[in-house]
């Protein structure tokens, strides 16, 4: 019988030990939960060119924007690109600072790394521009982190109905000229984008264009 008591006391006291681990974990994934709030890991394809925090975003000039129209955006080289070229360096046209002017169509905040995805249109063609998480780990770090947050308080003031996820803006605001970067993205079922997956991103401002009364 004195066995058996002793076999239990142990058992029970192995218990206790499961009970104290399992604690343990969940407070230390509070703890990263918390620290994910503040900071976070926002992984992607190219992620570190699409948020200028990559090392060659320097040679960048943002002291002037040069203005593009979307045909000459589709006139872009196509370049055949794929999820595997993930750490792609920054190309040639990736180094420009230009300005698109556009009706904004709609926008979604993206469900991965909480990105301003946003669709323009000269009425004829699509792309898609992206506003960057400031809050992303590396991003709260560069220089246009403020930049960032200001696009995305301009977009979030816009007049909209929200819809499935999407905010559709009101047609009857005019036109908005975007200053960002060009990003060759991979061609993906993504709606109203360029045909060759041509975006801007990042956006770094956004104003009333010059012809809006």
């Amino acid at each position: 019988m004195r066995f058996f008591t002793i076999k239990n006391v142990r058992f029970v006291q192995f218990l206790k030990n499961i009970q104290l681990i399992m604690k343990i974990l969940i407070v230390l994934m509070l703890l990263l939960l918390t620290n994910y709030c503040t900071a976070q890991y926002c992984p992607g394809w190219r992620w570190d060119v699409k948020a200028l925090a990559d090392d060659e975003a320097n040679s960048i000039n943002f002291t002037e924007a040069r203005t593009i129209t979307f045909e000459q955006l589709k006139k872009l080289d196509h370049l055949e690109l794929n999820i595997g070229d993930w750490f792609m360096k920054r190309r040639v046209e990736e180094r420009h600072y230009v300005k698109l002017t556009g009706k904004i169509i709609e926008w979604k905040i993206e469900p991965n790394d909480y990105d301003y995805h946003i669709v323009v249109s000269d009425g004829t063609n699509y792309i898609v521009c992206e506003i960057p998480n400031p809050e992303c780990d590396g991003v709260r770090e560069t220089v246009h982190a403020e930049e960032y947050r200001a696009a995305r308080a301009f977009v979030r003031k816009l007049p909209n109905i929200e819809k499935n996820g999407w905010h559709i803006v009101s047609s009857d605001i005019g036109e908005f000229t975007l200053y960002g970067v060009i990003f060759h993205d991979f061609e993906h079922a993504a709606f109203f984008s360029m045909p060759h997956g041509l975006e801007i991103h990042p956006v770094l401002k956004i104003t009333p264009a010059d012809n809006t009364p």
